[in-house]
């Protein structure tokens, strides 16, 4: 006399763990480009309070909103063009970000009244508030992957 145990409905939690392995990526992807204009909006809004005098939005211009290759992420910095020169949006918005050096006094230059401009610190108010923007983002996709498990 045999004994045996039998589970039924293995075959079906199989397919649908398969299902959301097979999704994940592209409902993070989805997440990702739906955060892009956001995270642009608030680096936008973090130049605007920060002090900085961004009448006709150069720097707001200068600032790129981006999805990684694999939509892994999603990231503003500043523009590409002209990368690597000291007077490009890269430079420009490092000097706005973190401050900078005042020059060396000169025959025709004035003496500096400081050793350094501070930073407007744009970037750094954003990512503070990125804690509750990434866990809305993680429940979004566990919503997804829990309706896809659910069936």
């Amino acid at each position: 006399m045999g004994t045996s145990i039998e589970i039924r409905g293995l075959d079906e939690i199989d397919a649908r763990l398969q299902k959301a392995i097979d999704e994940f990526s592209e409902i993070r992807r989805e997440a990702f480009v739906a955060l892009e204009p956001e995270l642009k909006g608030l680096v936008d809004v973090s130049i605007d309070s920060s002090g900085l005098n961004d009448s006709h939005g150069k720097i707001k211009g200068f600032q790129d909103a981006a999805i990684g290759s694999l939509g892994g992420y999603a990231a503003v910095r500043a523009s590409k063009a002209s990368s690597g020169d000291d007077n490009g949006p890269g430079a420009i918005t490092n000097y706005l970000e973190n401050g900078h050096r005042v020059r060396k006094p000169g025959k025709t230059k004035p003496r500096a009244k400081m050793l350094r401009v501070p930073g407007y610190g744009f970037y750094a108010t954003s990512r503070s508030k990125l804690p509750a923007i990434a866990d809305r983002i993680a429940e979004s996709i566990a919503e997804k992957l829990h309706d896809i498990l659910e069936g």
